[in-house]
């Protein structure tokens, strides 16, 4: 009888552990993480930047600045990543067409392609006129200075150190790459 009173309070106290635990966290179970939660975001590669609609409204337009979250994090490394590898595979056919054509010119692959590692990123994200979340993800090799962690580096030229594009979150498409190449 006694062991099964302390069976008993041990499923209970099991429970209620399990029931305050779930209780703590109902927001991340119930529907994933809300834009409040703490961003799980590499600092030293990446900085999220407000959408200023007064100085850069060039980005988006008629758009309102966004929150990001964690899910959008991950779906914009996604996209980044498959729209980089397809830039990379058109840029080495570039890169065959011009050694043919420049036997002499010693230009490296790397000239032509993106390696995404070595780049640091600003993020800009802006809901449209259309209610879909968009995000400018700005690019550059350089190391961060005092102001591109709070405004965006806009460079004109400056070979394949800088490029951006525009990602969808809402259709989950990207768009719009723009490398400044030097070639």
């Amino acid at each position: 009888m006694l062991l099964k009173k302390m069976e008993m309070k041990n499923i209970i106290t099991f429970t209620i552990l399990v029931l305050i635990a779930f209780g703590c966290n109902w927001k991340k179970y119930k529907g994933g993480l809300n834009d409040d939660s703490r961003l799980n975001v590499d600092t030293s590669l990446i900085a999220i930047i407000p959408y200023d609609t007064s100085s850069i409204k060039w980005v988006f337009k008629n758009s309102q600045p966004a929150k990001l979250t964690n899910r959008d994090l991950i779906t914009i490394d996604s996209l980044l990543k498959v729209c980089i590898e397809k830039h990379n595979l058109e840029q080495e056919i570039k890169f065959k067409e011009f050694n043919t054509k420049n036997p002499n010119n010693n230009m490296l692959k790397s000239n032509f392609t993106i390696d995404l590692k070595k780049y640091r990123r600003q993020y800009i994200a802006a809901i449209d006129i259309k209610s879909e979340k968009q995000v400018w993800v700005n690019c550059f090799c350089d190391e961060w200075d005092t102001n591109s962690r709070k405004y965006p580096k806009i460079v004109m030229d400056g070979g394949n150190c800088y490029f951006n594009l525009k990602i969808n979150l809402t259709t989950k498409n990207y768009y719009s790459l723009i490398a400044n190449e030097d070639f």
